[in-house]
């Protein structure tokens, strides 16, 4: 009977070893995934753009379009042209960008002459340790900038990421988010506010594939928040002409 009940212990044992193991090699440590995205984000100061040979793309091919999508790699990721395909749409999405490399590379997005452009970044800067008030600077200087042009500016609010992932991160983007929303109250622009996907508990699991980028259940939540705005883009493009 002993030697039963011992058996059955070290089944229950190496089950429990193996599905630890297959765990972990599947779905990256928090410190992992930080890791690989602090390694792919420049030091912020630094004047040579990011991401140098995606932007040579984007000056190398300017077809005029409606509508950016600009941001880091979240937006870089979606198929916007598949997820909106009545528009014309341009995505100037750039892996690892923070607001100061976004500032940076505005040229490839004004060359396009959209009508509007969606912003949705953030969560680099937050990773990197800039300070809120760095990132806001940068962040209205590049609504600032394409307002001058005559291009509608809609912000989006900053995709959280998860707690156990981000920890106190989490928090920051809280605030990002709400000074983002402020900002754009108090100066009549459009705030679009990614509700599940911008939580202030952090990302939910159904959403991501590793804690801080999203997975297709993530970009059907983004678009079906953004099937309202997209389906009303003529009138609130007119209203925003008439100011």
């Amino acid at each position: 009977m002993n030697n039963k009940i011992l058996l059955a212990f070290l089944i229950i044992a190496s089950v429990m070893l193996i599905t630890i193991r297959i765990f972990n090699f599947y779905i990256p440590h928090s410190s992992q995934v930080l890791g690989m995205l602090m390694n792919d984000i420049k030091s912020v100061g630094n004047e040579e753009r990011n991401k140098e040979y995606r932007i040579s793309i984007f000056e190398q091919f300017s077809p005029e379009v409606d509508i950016v999508f600009a941001g880091d790699s979240i937006t870089q990721a979606g198929e916007w042209t598949d997820f909106f395909p009545n528009h014309k749409i341009a995505n100037r999405g750039v892996g690892s960008d923070t607001t100061h490399d976004l500032l940076q590379r505005l040229d490839s997005i004004i060359s396009v002459n959209p009508r509007i452009v969606f912003v949705m970044i953030g969560i680099n800067d937050i990773v990197s340790g800039r300070p809120l008030d760095d990132i806001l600077v940068d962040y209205y200087s590049v609504i600032q900038s394409l307002q001058q042009r005559n291009i509608q500016v809609i912000i989006q609010s900053t995709v959280q990421c998860q707690t156990f992932i981000c920890k106190q991160h989490s928090h920051k983007v809280n605030h990002l988010n709400v000074a983002l929303e402020r900002f754009a109250h108090e100066h009549d622009i459009i705030f679009v506010r990614l509700e599940k996907l911008s939580k202030d508990t952090g990302l939910n699991y159904l959403f991501t594939y590793d804690g801080i980028h999203l997975n297709g259940r993530g970009y059907q939540e983004w678009v079906k928040t953004l099937l309202p705005i997209m389906e009303n883009l003529n009138s609130l493009s007119e209203i925003d002409q008439s100011k």
